[in-house]
């Protein structure tokens, strides 16, 4: 079974509240994985997480509404999957890119440009 089929198939159980809870432990635990390669992308993936989560939890948002943000959380993961394979990074390079890219000093230092060139600017440094 695909992810896609997956997550239609959590999106069409008549019962929103079982299918939040086992989406939320689902991606809990694919963020947890993560954390061993991209501890940066891991923690903005559990801070949202624990956002949506903590809205239900308040009444804030119904069922149905955590159980999408999770599927869409479930999808920027997949798609933030996709982008470490594309240009075939090694783990610990996606994990240093990560970080370069939450870092404001380093964006400010190195240029957008730099950061986004296929060779990491290095033919610039």
């Amino acid at each position: 079974m695909s992810s896609e089929q997956l997550l239609a198939e959590v999106r069409g159980m008549p019962q929103k509240n079982l299918a939040a809870e086992f989406l939320g432990k689902l991606l809990g635990a694919g963020i947890k994985t993560r954390s061993r390669q991209t501890l940066v992308q891991s923690r903005s993936f559990a801070e949202l997480l624990e956002k949506s989560l903590g809205r239900y939890q308040d009444r804030a948002i119904e069922a149905a509404q955590v159980l999408e943000e999770l599927i869409d959380l479930a999808k920027e993961m997949r798609e933030a999957d996709r982008c470490g394979e594309a240009p075939h990074l090694r783990s610990d390079e996606l994990a240093f890119y990560d970080a370069l890219e939450v870092n404001d000093s380093a964006v400010k230092v190195l240029g957008d440009e730099t950061l986004q060139a296929p060779d990491g600017g290095a033919a610039t440094a």
